[in-house]
C-alpha cells in the first residue's frame, strides 16, 4: 500500500540554475531527489509519481514551493533527516498527507509570488503612482504585450497586484492561478518605471487601451528579488515542522547578502518564517 505526501520547500535560488532538473545537476529538483533517495524515500521519481507546483528560473527563491511523491504506507518521514543533506541551500519545513490523485501543479487554486525591492535604490518612489499602476496592470484582458505565452494558451491571466511598504522594503505581491514565464519580472519593471517617473501612468493606460507594445521591449527585473511565496490548495492542511523552521532561520541569519535585491528577498523570507514559531499547523496558506 502507498500513501501520497506533499511537502513545502524553501530554497535560496541564487545557489541553483533553476528548479527543474538540469544535466549538470545544479538545480533544486536534483538536490531534493538526491536527498530523498539517500534517505530511502524515493528510488525512482517516475514510480514515486514525483511532481511539483511551479518551475522557477535561475536566481528565483521560494518559501512555499510544493512537491509531492508516493511512499510506502508504513514509511515515517522525518524532515530533519532529509534537511541535513540540503541545508543551508534548501529546507523541507511542512508536510501533509494528500489524496492519491493530488498533483501540486494541476490542483493549485492560487499561486502567490512576492517581489522585494530595496527602497534605498529608489529614493524618489511615487507610491500613489505605483499603486495606480498596480491597479491598472491587474486583470488585464491580454498580457501578450508583456510576454509571449505558449501557443496552446491565451494571454489571459486573472492576476491581482498588491503594493506594500515594509520598513525599507517595497513588497510587490502577485496572485494568480498560474503565470507565464517572465510575466512577473517584466510587470515589476513597468511598475518601477511608473513609480520612478520614467513613465507616466497616463501613457501606460493609453498603451493598454490601444493595445500598443514597447518597441524596445520590457527587460525583466533581476531574478534575485522574486520569491515563490505560497501555493494554495483546497482541503490540504500542512503541519509545520518547527525544528526545521528554526534550523532554516539559523542558516539564513548566517548568510552574507551578495546583492541588495538578494538580501531584501531573504529578509522577507525570514520575516515570514518567524510567524511559524508559535503555531503548529496551518491550512496551505502562508
Amino acid at each position: 500500500m502507498r500513501k501520497r505526501i506533499a511537502i513545502k520547500v524553501f530554497y535560496d535560488g541564487t545557489h541553483f540554475h533553476g528548479f527543474q532538473r538540469q544535466p549538470n545537476g545544479l538545480s533544486v529538483e536534483n538536490l531534493l531527489l538526491e536527498a530523498l533517495s539517500r534517505e530511502g524515500l524515493i528510488d525512482d521519481f517516475k514510480s514515486a509519481r514525483w511532481s511539483y507546483a511551479s518551475r522557477t528560473d535561475k536566481g528565483v527563491s521560494a518559501l512555499g514551493q510544493v512537491v509531492a511523491f508516493d511512499v510506502d504506507k508504513t514509511t515515517n518521514i522525518t524532515l530533519s533527516r532529509v534537511n541535513r543533506h540540503i541545508l543551508p541551500s534548501a529546507c523541507l519545513w511542512a508536510m501533509a498527507v494528500v489524496e492519491e490523485d493530488f498533483h501540486p501543479r494541476h490542483h493549485a487554486l492560487l499561486r502567490i509570488y512576492r517581489y522585494v525591492v530595496p527602497l534605498i535604490l529608489y529614493e524618489r518612489m511615487n507610491f500613489s503612482a505605483l499603486k495606480e499602476a498596480a491597479s491598472t496592470l491587474s486583470n488585464v484582458d491580454d498580457y501578450t504585450w508583456v510576454v509571449k505565452p505558449p501557443k496552446w494558451r491565451s494571454g489571459r491571466v486573472n492576476l491581482t497586484i498588491k503594493i506594500e511598504a515594509q520598513e525599507q522594503l517595497l513588497v510587490l505581491e502577485f496572485k494568480a492561478r498560474s503565470f507565464y514565464r517572465y510575466l512577473i519580472r517584466r510587470l515589476v519593471t513597468l511598475l518601477l518605471w511608473v513609480g520612478e517617473g520614467r513613465m507616466d501612468i497616463s501613457k501606460l493606460k493609453m498603451m493598454l487601451r490601444k493595445g500598443l507594445t514597447f518597441k524596445q521591449g520590457i527587460p525583466p527585473a533581476p531574478p534575485e528579488g522574486l520569491i515563490l511565496w505560497d501555493v494554495i490548495y483546497p482541503h490540504v492542511y500542512f503541519k509545520v515542522d518547527l525544528s526545521a523552521v528554526s534550523a532554516m532561520l539559523k542558516c539564513l541569519n548566517s548568510l552574507t547578502y551578495r546583492t541588495l535585491f538578494y538580501g531584501s528577498a531573504l529578509y522577507q523570507v525570514k520575516s515570514g518564517l518567524k510567524g511559524f514559531l508559535s503555531p503548529s499547523s496551518f491550512s496551505s496558506s502562508i
